[in-house]
């Protein structure tokens, strides 16, 4: 049992390991493929003891803290992306005087791409 649950850490630490990789090349379509293989994994590690499981705390938070950076760029692009389609139907500026006013796109049936 014990060499089973030591398999079961060290395989985990691996994928950890290649979940990191992941996540910092920006393939976060492939995560979903760990999923399967983590849970398996955990649930032969739930017999062992929190020794054990200390081992691999470094990794976990740390592949938390970069999902979470990873989910905050995510936002951040959508954003930016809302941002110039807004930008491209009208714009919000300000006169000499701090007033502001909204400046809509040019009558034009032609779009212009850069």
């Amino acid at each position: 049992m014990t060499n089973d649950i030591d398999g079961a850490v060290l395989h985990l630490a691996q994928l950890l390991d290649t979940e990191r990789k992941l996540i910092r090349s920006g393939q976060l379509g492939m995560l979903a493929d760990i999923v399967a293989q983590k849970e398996y994994l955990v649930a032969i590690l739930s017999l062992a003891g929190a020794e054990k499981l200390a081992m691999l705390s470094n990794h976990l938070h740390e592949n938390q803290q970069l999902l979470a950076a990873a989910i905050k760029g995510l936002r951040a692009a959508r954003q930016r992306v809302e941002m110039i389609h807004r930008a491209s139907h009208s714009l919000d500026s300000y006169d000499s005087q701090g007033r502001a006013r909204s400046i809509g796109p040019a009558c034009s049936s032609i779009e212009r791409r850069a």
